[in-house]
């Protein structure tokens, strides 16, 4: 491992969905079957919240759009700034390779024209933690990142004498 690296931290955008099984909220414990999910990003994150504490403005904010770029990048640091960018980037490349041709006259002829649009799935209503409730989200991340760091350092240092002086 690197001196240098930062640990990989999810992503602030978090789908609203409904899980099979209920689960302890993260803010009060009782249990409910709505959880708060990554949209994106590596790595995932998910936990059980009640809807009565996505109205609170204190927990967290409603993206109205499906584009929660500027909102993040509203409350993002610099660094942080950088790499939505970039996983924006990506992303954008990402579309235009997936982009296929027009079709063709034969293609017409042979019926490969014809195509039906992908069924998209009915878009959840997204959230953006505030700060303190995000860090909370994000210091187990970190913490195992840490513990990997100080593995790695360990192998670094020599042993400890184990017998006596002479």
């Amino acid at each position: 491992m690197s001196l240098h690296t930062r640990p990989a931290l999810p992503i602030n955008c978090y789908s609203q969905r409904t899980a099979a099984k209920d689960g302890a909220c993260f803010i009060c414990s009782r249990f409910t079957p709505n959880l708060f999910m990554t949209v994106r990003g590596t790595p995932s994150d998910w936990f059980y919240v009640c809807p009565e504490h996505t109205s609170i403005s204190t927990f967290c904010t409603s993206t109205a759009s499906g584009d929660s770029a500027v909102v993040q990048a509203k409350q993002s640091s610099p660094k942080d700034m950088d790499l939505a960018n970039d996983t924006a980037a990506d992303a954008a490349k990402l579309n235009t390779s997936k982009a296929e041709p027009e079709p063709t006259e034969t293609d017409a002829k042979d019926g490969k024209g014809v195509q039906v649009p992908p069924v998209q799935p009915a878009a959840s209503a997204q959230f953006v933690l505030h700060k303190d409730y995000f860090y909370l989200r994000q210091r187990p991340f970190i913490k195992r990142w840490e513990q990997e760091q100080d593995k790695s350092f360990a192998h670094n240092f020599p042993s400890v004498p184990r017998g006596h002086p002479k």
